[in-house]
């Protein structure tokens, strides 16, 4: 079995290679890995091709992290864990969360009868 750095390796290559515009199968056999373990990392990348790490400036947040982000949070994930992730500090993503949380929770309810209706 290989090892998780040399398996790490293959992926991106596989990525790379789908991003050619290779099928998923013939990238797996560019590889040497098994069409089945291509398939597996398709669906954990959510069926989409990941975009490459872009090196971040580090002070702003680009729009692949606060996608990231969102994608992140709507699977259940917490603030810690996405921090470390994305390699940020737990207070920055509370603060993109909360900046950019829509405010759908107190209009949620059901709405208010007027008087004479």
């Amino acid at each position: 079995m290989a090892s998780r750095v040399v398996l790490k390796e293959r992926e991106n290559l596989f990525w790379v290679r789908v991003r050619e515009g290779m099928s998923a199968a013939a990238a797996c056999e560019s590889v040497g890995v098994n069409r089945r373990q291509g398939y597996r990392w398709i669906k954990a990348a959510g069926g989409r091709i990941p975009v490459p790490a872009v090196a971040s400036s580090g002070r702003y947040m680009g729009q692949e992290e606060r996608l990231r982000i969102a994608d992140l949070r709507l699977g259940g994930a917490g603030v810690r864990a996405i921090a470390r992730d994305l390699g940020r500090s737990a207070s920055t993503i509370s603060r993109e969360l909360r900046r950019n949380a829509t405010r759908l929770r107190a209009a949620t309810g059901p709405m208010p009868l007027r008087n004479g209706a």
